[in-house]
């Protein structure tokens, strides 16, 4: 089989816009149920509240990209011609759209301004439709295309999407002295994977001015970040690489979140034990899913001062890694933790066949209610 055969078989082109429109809604409902499955995480110290509000902005962006996907797609399976496209997504290991659905809403986003300065309003396309509907007693199939567009791009106007990549944020958590700390996040959509990922450093700063309000220093430390947000790199590598090239910077902890795999019979292939787990379960639509999360933490041990010129001194940080860490040995991470968000009916399967591989597993089980339990 050549690379390309593979990726093919990876991946399914959804035609039919309907079950396009029950892709994106289930899309919804598992971020729905992964924002109280946070407030949870916090209850288990996996995360701080702090945590948790930054993540949940790059969540709010997965769902506009979904959003405006669903527009870009709304009904771009019934028209002939160049203009008929179907939304792709990866069957395996993700469960989300292959990276190439949002590298295109980048690209489209540049231009959305344009697009909506040349295209008729929303109203007017409306009151082409009911002329067509009533004039010539016709189904406006390609009014309806134009319309889908227009919102398309207003999507994209508005902004607030996840983008391929997620440029550094630094939100400030406290000072003492000359010494401040930041919390640096940013994010990636891993066109290897197709998963979206958020990393989350706690950094401190010994600069004489403010990081975010540094010209020559925040600039750099972004690109430097962004250029090893690779997820093959250890988060050993990303660490060292960024402590040993800012004097003045100084990581304590650095975290990796990778949100997914998607599970669920209906849109993706499964292989192991979750086959069998959301074949038994027989739940009904909507509820027939499970989300994989997986939270790789490394964490300072304490610091040394070397030299870093004729007359300066510069501290390193010693990096804790806990070699009786099943997950985290030989991976670069103090530990590394899996999590799974599942509903009632799969997760109650999930508990009667007991898989070994599911033992070690947080499972996380939003209600009907909208709480969640957390449960192993």
């Amino acid at each position: 089989m050549t690379d390309a055969q593979g990726l093919a078989a990876d991946h399914r082109a959804i035609a039919d816009d309907l079950v396009a429109r029950a892709y994106f809604l289930q899309l919804r409902r598992i971020a729905g149920a992964l924002t109280p499955a946070l407030a949870e995480m916090v209850r288990d110290r996996l995360f701080s509240g702090t945590d948790v509000q930054v993540i949940d902005g790059y969540l709010r962006a997965l769902l506009a990209s979904a959003q405006a996907l669903s527009m870009k797609y709304l009904v771009a399976g019934r028209v002939e011609g160049p203009l008929r496209r179907a939304l792709t997504i990866d069957i395996h290991d993700s469960g989300f759209p292959v990276w190439q659905e949002i590298a295109q809403t980048a690209a489209d986003a540049a231009q959305a301004g344009e697009e909506l300065a040349r295209t008729p309003t929303a109203a007017t396309i409306k009151d082409d439709m009911i002329r067509q509907i009533v004039g010539d007693l016709t189904h406006p199939t390609r009014l309806q295309y134009a319309l889908s567009q227009r919102m398309y791009y207003e999507s994209l106007a508005a902004g607030g999407l996840f983008w391929p990549q997620m440029h550094p944020q630094a939100l400030g958590l406290g000072q003492q002295g000359h010494r401040r700390r930041w919390l640096i996040h940013w994010g990636i959509y891993d066109s290897r994977q197709n998963l979206p990922v958020v990393y989350l450093m706690d950094c401190d700063d010994t600069g004489r001015r403010p990081l975010p309000d540094d010209a020559r220093r925040w600039p750099e430390a972004r690109a430097h970040l962004l250029a090893q947000s690779v997820g093959e790199l250890q988060l050993l590598t990303i660490a060292q690489g960024f402590d040993r090239d800012f004097d003045t910077l100084h990581p304590q902890r650095l975290r990796r979140l990778t949100l997914g795999p998607i599970h669920s019979r209906e849109f993706t292939v499964q292989e192991g034990p979750i086959r069998q787990v959301l074949e038994d379960a027989r739940a009904e639509p909507g509820q027939d899913w499970a989300l994989a999360l997986t939270v790789e933490d490394l964490q300072s041990d304490r610091a040394e001062m070397e030299s870093a010129g004729l007359f300066t001194v510069t501290e390193r940080q010693i990096w804790r890694i806990d070699p009786l860490n099943q997950h985290g040995a030989g991976q670069g991470t103090t530990a590394a933790q899996r999590l799974l968000v599942i509903p009632q009916r799969p997760y109650q399967a999930l508990a009667r066949l007991d898989p070994p591989g599911f033992r070690g597993i947080r499972k996380y089980v939003p209600g009907p209610d909208g709480r969640v339990l957390g449960f192993g």
